[in-house]
């Protein structure tokens, strides 16, 4: 066990949730949990932080998101993020529970 909370400490995490109490309450675990924690409220922030971290060598090891979120939904932020990196993980974050939506976010992450 002291190996895995030891190998969180050295990633990096992009949590991308636009519902505010949800977004503070999971971020607190993930900062007890995780190396960095960076925190954006919709899927555009999202992309575009992953962006501009790719070039700098920023590394991001993992993205943890919402799906239905504002100014861009997740299922597009994942599809322009696998663009730019194919193999970053993802956890996907949903309130929705229709088979159709978690089918779609299975074949896009």
């Amino acid at each position: 066990m002291e190996n895995i909370n030891s190998f969180g400490k050295t990633l990096n995490v992009l949590y991308i949730e636009d519902d505010v109490v949800i977004r503070e309450k999971l971020s607190k675990l993930l900062k007890h949990k995780f190396n960095n924690v960076i925190l954006k409220d919709n899927g555009l922030d999202g992309f575009i932080t992953f962006y501009e971290k790719k070039p700098n060598n920023e590394q991001i090891d993992l993205i943890i998101s919402d799906l239905n979120m504002p100014v861009m939904d997740g299922m597009t932020m994942f599809e322009k993020i696998r663009e730019l990196d194919y193999n970053i993980p993802f956890i996907v974050i949903s309130g929705k529970s229709e088979p159709e939506t978690l089918l779609d976010a299975i074949i896009s992450c």
